[in-house]
């Protein structure tokens, strides 16, 4: 789950729950739910895509560590979905984004 706080409260609002988020997030804190979120590139869950991955994965054994080259990707984002979500303490709420080509 993904929402704000403040798009939580809505939410639970249109349901006949109201509650501040102050209070809202007290609950969730209580209820050992954390603000975490691992994303993964949306095109992994595609057969093709997961087929290719498991023949690179069986390959590597194989490559010359020698010509490996390594990319610094640290300050790429996709801003396309949120970065966080609640999960249970010690896990992570997991999402798939779209991997674009830009």
């Amino acid at each position: 789950m993904d929402l704000t706080l403040s798009e939580l409260s809505q939410r639970l609002a249109e349901h006949g729950v109201v509650i501040k988020t102050t209070a809202l997030w007290h609950q969730l804190d209580k209820w050992g739910l954390t603000f975490k979120k691992t994303l993964h590139a949306s095109e992994q869950e595609r057969e093709d895509v997961a087929a290719a991955r498991r023949q690179r994965r069986e390959s590597q054994p194989t490559l010359e560590v020698a010509k490996l080259v390594f990319l610094d990707e640290t300050g790429a984002s996709t801003n396309l979905t949120r970065t966080c979500g609640r999960a249970p303490k010690g896990e992570r709420c997991l999402a798939a984004v779209p991997h674009g080509h830009w």
